[in-house]
């Protein structure tokens, strides 16, 4: 009878130690790459952090020019003017959602659609339109009292109506 050829495996006689050795130092050299990782990191954040304090530290003494005389500097009625921009359309938006799906709301099957979702769905599109509301009418009376303050009606423009 002749004997079937069975694939043979090769058995690596290897130590039991050096096997230990060989993760280890695996072990070790993974750990060093994610060491070497963080501290870049680190160095990132560092320098990130330094070159926001210097240019903070840079600008402080025209903001307290500004301050100290008591105007709004160009930069800051910018700034002011965008966020009452964005606030306008914000609160136009809601407005036109809470039409189509807040407690007074004109669709009803489209109420019934979120109520299904979320049973306060349309008081929450509600309570939104009112904060955003809110908001433009703060940015409104904040450019109204500027302009009362400085004493040049229309010195910052009317963007609320």
């Amino acid at each position: 009878m002749k004997e079937k050829n069975s694939p043979s495996t090769v058995v690596s006689e290897t130590n039991p130690s050096e096997a230990n050795q060989s993760s280890t130092e695996d072990v070790q050299r993974h750990w060093q790459g994610v060491v070497k990782r963080r501290s870049f990191l680190k160095g990132l954040g560092i320098a990130g952090a330094t070159l926001s304090a210097s240019a903070i530290l840079g600008t402080k003494g025209n903001a307290e020019t500004a301050r100290s005389i008591g105007k709004l500097s160009r930069g800051d009625a910018a700034l002011l003017r965008f966020a009452a921009a964005v606030e306008l359309i914000e609160a136009d938006l809601w407005q036109q959602y809470n039409e189509l799906g807040g407690v007074q709301g004109g669709n009803p099957a489209y109420i019934a659609a979120l109520s299904n979702l979320d049973g306060d769905m349309p008081q929450y599109i509600a309570d939104n339109t009112d904060d955003e509301l809110s908001h433009a009418a703060f940015f409104e009376c904040l450019f109204d009292f500027e302009r009362r303050r400085a004493g040049r009606f229309g010195c910052i423009p009317n963007v609320a109506q």
